[in-house]
């Protein structure tokens, strides 16, 4: 499922049955993809924002 925060595109989608991956796109000139892994859907959703805040913050 894509969502947008910040207006940074990211990508949730299931891999288990406890297993959620999180992509985040940045535009170019904001930095390149990046990812992890959440047990939940909603943890996953909260760790894709959280890393897009902490990148926009540097």
């Amino acid at each position: 499922m894509k969502f947008e925060h910040r207006d940074v595109t990211f990508d949730v989608h299931q891999q288990t049955d406890k297993k959620w991956e999180w992509i985040v796109y940045p535009k170019a000139e904001k930095g390149t993809r990046f990812s992890g892994t959440s047990p939940t859907e909603a943890e996953a959703n909260k760790a894709a924002c959280k890393g897009i805040d902490e990148r926009l913050e540097k």
